[in-house]
């Protein structure tokens, strides 16, 4: 990790913001009325002018003088007095006149978010007013890398459990869809609003900090220098970095995070890992180093890496010491992602999230479905937040909490992670998969299938299903010979029930969410309407005109 360690070691060349400081200007003499700065001056000399005989007239220089504050926000300027005879004062652009405590020798003026400000002073009848405004050159700048020991990319939810334990779910780097991800800073020990951040590509970032190096460099403050050159060296080393192992990231608008998994291997949940709550895969990039900026805006972050794209199972993340390498608060995180987990397989998950798809009957043999999911506006505002606790960043943290941005306490802090559908940077907006199912010859079972919105995948819940099938038929072709392994439709109630025809083209309906009411038969380019009273209808023939 050479690139993550050179710029962590430039951390500690950031001078930590300071809630308040106070800059000495300069002495006033009450005795002659002449004001010395001890802030660096600059001059301004009068245009050229000529005298009735075309002789230029002597000009005047003016002197004012420049104040630089690095990583400050609330910036006081000093005025001291000597020879101070009574009342000692000094007021800011034209403002009251702010008086010195008695047996002072300063008065103290707030600047504000000024730039730039003109003072006058008086002390026993002697007066002086700045020639030229002060000028306040301001600077907030810093930059350091945290490690996120995991950062969730995606869910690859089990099958229930059939009784030859073969149900799998298997999905191709294609296949997942990945997410959204935004950023934020808190703290576990306060309640402190979550400092937003916006992410940035490398060279984005890289070129940000580039800019602002050399004025940092040029200003006669070791602090100042010493920013600006880890700036220097830390827009390096992001430049010439030809292999920060971001090449399946995208950054969306500049604050977003879009991941998507690089690995071209199969990932495959556990047939015999007990299903839903699991044998689910939960997806993940293993130590994300996030590099970090502030020019005193929005906190800016660019991921430059990982260790590794991990799959692991929800039942390996739920054992105290696994050979995960991940501690208990990063594993509870990533666990909470899962509803299964907590809730059992055959928990209801949340709406919010889980958009139901439709339900799927297998009957006493394997049956192959095609699941897809419209992405809609409703799925891309739906969000999902992951508490990690992040590693390696005690001197980032101690720069942040200055910042005030919303980091109180620097060895408890947490990432808030908000992950959001990824669909939205698809042209199409769909998310599609084939799902295949076990059954042996006298075994039936049913299953609700949901889509995540956020992850992109599907999510398979058990539910019961009736000994006696409520509705079954047989599937036939125009000549009425049986269509085989062919997938029929009953929709009722807002729901789709799907099952698939056995060698017989028999097709039986066994889900116990079936209710009474009208409902539409289908498959192929067959349909037949009915009118269920709750009574088991049984023989139906669906004829398919055209095949």
């Amino acid at each position: 990790m050479p690139l993550y360690d050179t710029i962590k070691a430039q951390e500690a060349n950031f001078p930590l913001p300071q809630p308040t400081a106070t800059i000495e200007v300069g002495t006033f003499d009450a005795a002659n009325g002449k004001f010395t700065y001890s802030v660096p001056e600059y001059k301004v000399t009068d245009p050229v002018e000529l005298d009735d005989r075309g002789k230029p007239i002597k000009r005047q220089t003016h002197i004012g003088g420049e104040v630089t504050a690095i990583n400050v926000f609330d910036l006081k300027l000093r005025f001291k007095v000597v020879h101070r005879v009574g009342d000692f004062s000094a007021a800011p652009d034209n403002q009251a006149a702010v008086e010195a405590a008695p047996g002072n020798d300063f008065v103290d003026i707030d600047a504000g978010t000024a730039t730039s400000l003109s003072f006058s002073l008086a002390c026993h009848g002697k007066e002086f007013d700045s020639d030229l405004p002060l000028k306040i050159e301001r600077h907030i700048a810093a930059a350091g890398a945290i490690t996120i020991p995991a950062l969730p990319v995606s869910i690859i939810y089990a099958p229930p459990v059939d009784q030859q334990k073969k149900n799998v779910a298997t999905w191709t780097s294609t296949d997942i869809t990945g997410n959204t991800t935004s950023m934020a800073f808190s703290s576990q020990a306060s309640t402190t609003v979550p400092a937003p951040s916006q992410f940035q590509s490398v060279v984005d970032l890289a070129a940000a900090m580039k800019a602002i190096s050399p004025a940092l460099s040029a200003i006669p403050n070791a602090y100042a220098q010493a920013a600006g050159t880890a700036l220097s060296v830390i827009s390096g080393v992001l430049g010439s970095s030809t292999a920060t192992g971001t090449s399946s990231t995208k950054v969306l608008d500049k604050k977003t995070l879009t991941i998507t998994l690089s690995s071209s291997a199969s990932v495959s949940t556990i047939p015999t890992g007990g299903g839903p709550g699991n044998s689910d895969v939960i997806c993940f990039l293993k130590n994300a180093r996030v590099v970090w900026y502030t020019d005193g805006g929005p906190l800016k972050l660019a991921l430059i890496g990982w260790d590794s794209d991990s799959y692991v199972s929800a039942a390996l993340l739920q054992q105290d010491s696994g050979p995960t390498g991940l501690d208990k608060a990063t594993r509870d995180a990533l666990l909470k992602l899962d509803p299964f987990v907590a809730g059992g397989p055959s928990v209801l998950p949340p709406s919010s999230r889980f958009v139901y798809n439709n339900t799927l009957d297998i009957n006493g043999s394997n049956a192959t479905f095609n699941l897809t999911h419209s992405v809609t506006n409703t799925d891309l505002s739906q969000t999902e937040t992951t508490d990690t606790k992040v590693a390696d960043g005690t001197a980032s943290f101690a720069f942040l909490a200055s910042l005030n941005i919303g980091v109180t306490d620097t060895r408890k802090v947490q990432v808030i992670l908000t992950s959001t559908s990824a669909a939205q940077t698809s042209t199409t907006k769909t998310v599609s998969r084939q799902a295949q199912f076990n059954a042996g010859p006298n075994e039936y079972y049913s299953v609700e299938v949901y889509c995540d919105v956020i992850f992109g995948t599907f999510a398979f819940r058990p539910i019961g299903s009736s000994a006696a099938p409520p509705v079954t038929g047989q599937a036939l072709n125009k000549q009425g010979k049986p269509l085989v392994s062919t997938e029929v439709s009953l929709t009722s109630g807002g729901r789709t029930f799907k099952t698939i025809t056995d060698a017989n083209g028999q097709f039986t309906f066994r889900a116990n969410t079936i209710k009474p009411g009208p409902m539409r038969i289908s498959s192929l380019n067959a349909h037949q309407d009915i009118g269920f009273t709750g009574s088991p209808v049984h023989n139906l023939k669906l004829t398919d005109p055209q095949s």
